[in-house]
């Protein structure tokens, strides 16, 4: 994700509900070193999303050689969520969910093993490649897609308000919020009207 967010946002991100691998970062040492994968379980899923998860999943292949578990390669988060989905119905105790991928694949990802009953510390991330995140509108609750990142606007799929991308994130969902970019100026009467039907993201 995008370092090119405010300074306001910047401090707020500790204190969010984003995840800390989903945070922009500013490191610019060039550092790529892929972290231990966490064998602690009975048994695993490793989900690779998108073509640069290959780098990942190969480097994670020897260390959990000796740990039951699955493979989930999928081209986009779509694919991966309704594979891990069906892995995780089949899984038993003691089951741990690794995920590499773009940072919005992975919280789609992740969202679904939350649903599953994957605890936080059952699950590791290590995000990778580039792509779209899921943006939640606050006023009209269609999720729209893009290549966006924090304090972006995106254009609503549903009610064509320009989003701020806020630093919010569903842990049912995977989405982030967004919310009217000027809706502190612009007035009630040109406003699209909200639409409260459709349940919010937690």
């Amino acid at each position: 994700m995008s370092a090119d967010i405010s300074a306001g946002t910047r401090t707020q991100l500790p204190f969010t509900s984003i995840p800390e691998w989903a945070r922009p970062t500013t490191d610019s040492d060039g550092n790529t070193e892929i972290p231990a994968p966490q064998c602690t379980g009975s048994s695993y899923l490793l989900v690779g999303i998108g073509p640069a998860a290959a780098a990942v999943t190969s480097a994670w292949a020897p260390a959990l050689a000796g740990v039951p578990g699955r493979l989930i390669e999928a081209a986009d988060a779509d694919t991966a969520v309704d594979a891990l989905a069906a892995a995780l119905a089949e899984a038993t105790v003691g089951v741990r969910v690794l995920l590499t991928g773009p940072i919005g694949a992975c919280l789609s990802a992740r969202a679904t093993a939350v649903a599953a009953g994957v605890e936080d510390d059952e699950i590791q991330v290590v995000p990778v490649g580039s792509g779209p995140i899921d943006v939640f509108c606050s006023h009209c609750r269609t999720i729209t897609t893009a290549d966006a990142g924090l304090d972006a606007i995106v254009d609503c799929a549903g009610c064509d308000r320009g989003l701020l991308v806020y630093y919010h994130v569903s842990r049912r969902s995977g989405s982030f919020l967004g919310f009217m970019a000027d809706a502190e100026t612009t007035p009630a009467a040109t406003a699209p009207p909200d639409n409260p039907s459709q349940e919010s993201p937690a």
